[in-house]
């Protein structure tokens, strides 16, 4: 072989060691990273105490209702739903996950089972599982890649430290989370979630998507919210189930 053939071939070589390394997958801390700088960086993710959404859901292509979510650090939630037929309220205060459903619930607000408050402690977290998860416990793996809208993304499988497995897909451009799949109890029965996220709007420089798409089951809704408030005021107390109204009260009031 002649000079110039090795170095050709070593040339080859070379070119395809460096085409094997640019086309491997980052690592797990490197897809973390990139989507917690994405976002806007841990220092303004966690400097955001409040949070406020307003806007209007659409839910199985005909049914509109405008929805409220509100969420407190370091767990509070609560988000409310204005439908035509009633009000819906699912909330979290911290310990017990409790809601207020005119459809399946019985009158006023009902505690929920230790399986929904144990999901909802995770899903109430601002923060997200994949923000400093080895320090809080949680671990993620890497599934490989999957298209999400046509657009290429890292699969990850998330288990909290409580347990809860969330799939979630980050936009290999953006670095951005393009959707969400978790199973969750509700209603004592097992329900697949799984979220589509787009729409991504600054809140006092952190990123977040502003429309979502949810399928649970049967029941579809597409979320847009118009209103995005961070850092306002928010009362303590409406994360926390209301006090059942007495009997005698209750149909005193009716007279």
């Amino acid at each position: 072989m002649t000079a110039m053939r090795v170095a050709a071939a070593l040339f080859l070589s070379l070119s395809f060691v460096t085409l094997k390394a640019a086309d491997a997958a980052p690592s797990i801390d490197e897809i973390v990273q990139k989507n917690t700088e994405a976002r806007g960086g841990l220092d303004k993710i966690r400097a955001i105490q409040t949070l406020k959404l307003v806007g209007t859901a659409q839910i199985n292509g005909s049914i509109q209702a405008e929805i409220t979510v509100q969420a407190k650090r370091p767990n509070l939630f609560r988000m409310d739903l204005n439908l035509p037929q009633g009000a819906l309220t699912e909330a979290f205060d911290g310990t017990d996950a409790w809601g207020v459903n005119p459809f399946t619930g019985g009158p006023g607000a009902q505690k929920h089972d230790a399986a929904e408050s144990r999901t909802a402690i995770d899903n109430a977290d601002m923060d997200g599982p994949l923000v400093d998860y080895k320090a809080r416990g949680n671990q993620v793996e890497l599934l490989g890649t999957e298209d999400v809208g046509g657009n290429p993304a890292y699969k990850l499988r998330v288990t909290t430290k409580g347990g809860t497995v969330s799939t979630i897909w980050i936009d290999q451009k953006t670095w951005h989370e393009a959707k969400m799949v978790q199973s969750r109890k509700q209603n004592g029965q097992d329900v697949d979630v799984s979220i589509t996220f787009s729409n991504f709007k600054p809140v006092n420089g952190v990123i977040m998507p502003l429309t979502h798409e949810q399928q649970v089951g049967p029941i579809s809704m597409k979320i847009d919210f118009a209103s995005a408030q961070a850092n306002q005021p928010i009362d303590g107390t409406i994360f926390h189930m209301p006090a059942a109204v007495p009997a005698a009260a209750s149909s005193t009031a009716q007279k």
